[in-house]
């Protein structure tokens, strides 16, 4: 999916040339030579699918277009294809690599950088290797080309929060999708692409596609801002684990960070331990049954909640690292 590049270097004449008839009718010649030149190497290395290399016939073409059909992300992020807060990907992994891991894992583990790059959270690396096979799909289309040969293709859109309030941060900071939202994704299909061809696929994401997880709220002083979704991709107790998200910048209220934790899906969530780490320091909450990973869970239902009392350590300021360290996992409700 790579073409040439080609550049040119300007060249002036030299300081005997100047004055002299005979070489400005040469510089001209030459200057008109140079000309055909560069556009003979534009058109052979800038527009290189004129000569077969981009999109040639030992190639075949794939389109996607994504169809997300609920209402939850609508209601709760304003979803619209071409919102500034939703970003969709399209995943496109040759067959022989597609059992290392599956499409949900990799995709609630992105991290959207601030410059709008991609990478993978720090706990969960050994999915890193799938960033060679993830594409942007603006406003849910994606057109590439790919040799021939069997694939492994799924989507996903990451929806950011709505606003800098919702957020919790300031007018520095770019509210990227993924930085304090959820998002869905569907699992792998397979896909046969022959040279030459085109295929086009029109897949839906529906809201049962949702990452189904619990939500994290934090106190702000006059209320509580939604900030990410924890036990990402844990469905089922096959699935249960622990995973560490970042907070961003946090306050403190009366010597404490206060989190709330609600279940807003039709799912059941068994929360074993919640934890938070303040510049690497455990921080346990007013809750004993969440301070290890001990097999005593909280339940919550959809509609239910709960708030977290955290003491922070001494000096403690808003912008130190806090991060969350959540382990459990959800069942849907059929």
């Amino acid at each position: 999916m790579s073409g040439r590049v080609c550049r040119a270097r300007k060249t002036q004449p030299a300081a005997s040339e100047k004055g002299s008839g005979a070489m400005l009718f040469m510089r001209r010649y030459l200057a008109v030579g140079m000309s055909a030149a560069i556009m003979w190497l534009t058109v052979s290395c800038v527009l290189p699918s004129l000569w077969g290399d981009y999109g040639a016939s030992d190639q075949g073409a794939l389109d996607i277009d994504i169809d997300y059909t609920g209402t939850w992300y609508i209601d709760t992020f304003h979803y619209a294809r071409e919102a500034p807060n939703i970003r969709h990907f399209v995943l496109v992994v040759p067959e022989s690599e597609a059992e290392r891991a599956g499409a949900g894992w990799f995709f609630t583990s992105l991290e959207v950088q601030p410059d709008g790059s991609l990478k993978v959270r720090g706990d969960r690396q050994e999915y890193a290797w799938a960033l060679d096979y993830v594409y942007d799909a603006p406003e849910g289309r994606f057109s590439g080309h790919f040799a021939p040969g069997t694939y492994a293709v799924a989507v996903a859109f990451i929806a950011g929060p709505l606003s800098r309030e919702e957020a919790g941060v300031g007018a520095d900071v770019v509210l990227w999708p993924g930085v304090t939202g959820g998002g869905a994704s569907t699992e792998f299909q397979t896909v046969e692409i022959a040279a030459g061809d085109t295929v086009t696929l029109t897949i839906e994401i529906t809201d049962a596609d949702g990452w189904a997880c619990p939500w994290i709220y934090v106190a702000n002083g006059t209320g509580f801002e939604r900030r990410t979704e924890i036990l990402r991709n844990r469905r089922g107790p096959d699935s249960a684990g622990t995973e560490i998200t970042a907070l961003e910048p946090v306050a403190a209220q009366d010597g404490a960070i206060v989190l709330r934790v609600a279940e807003e899906k039709d799912e059941v969530t068994l929360l074993d331990a919640l934890i938070l780490r303040v510049d690497g320091v455990a921080v346990f909450a007013d809750m004993p049954e969440l301070s290890a990973d001990d097999g005593q869970t909280v339940i919550l239902r959809r509609g239910e909640s709960i708030d977290l009392r955290f003491p922070v350590p001494a000096g403690y300021a808003a912008g130190d690292a806090v991060s969350v360290v959540a382990s459990g996992y959800y069942v849907p409700v059929e």
